[in-house]
């Protein structure tokens, strides 16, 4: 809920979107980053692709099979990410999946329409 200079939400009340099979998202976004969390069912594939924002990442729970520009890394609890613009990344869950904190500056505008578009089904 935006509340004039700031936006307050719970994180169990904002609508999931899914941009991969077993993958959701809870997107927390304001004008100049956006924070996601992301939940990958067991094995999850998220493919190799590229955008122009910079993204950071926390690993909280399991193990996530990280690409950035070809290295490849397991990554655990605790562990973190950057991937700079326009580089190609991709993930894959471990067999007990995995949850993500990703942060994007800016926003990406595609999980900002899978979002408000999550949020308007939702109201329905």
């Amino acid at each position: 809920m935006t509340s004039g200079r700031g936006v307050w939400d719970r994180l169990d009340q904002i609508p999931s979107f899914s941009p991969a099979d077993n993958v959701q998202m809870h997107l927390l976004a304001g004008e100049k980053l956006a924070v996601n969390l992301v939940r990958m069912g067991p094995n999850s594939v998220v493919p190799i692709h590229a955008h122009a924002n910079e993204q950071a990442g926390y690993i909280v729970r399991g193990l996530l099979i990280m690409t950035i520009d070809g290295e490849t890394r397991d990554l655990t609890p605790g562990d973190t990410y950057i991937a700079m613009p326009d580089v190609p990344h991709g993930a894959t869950s471990g067999p007990d999946g995995c949850d993500v904190i990703d942060i994007f500056c800016p926003p990406r505008q595609d999980y900002l329409d899978l979002a408000a578009k999550a949020r308007a089904d939702s109201a329905r």
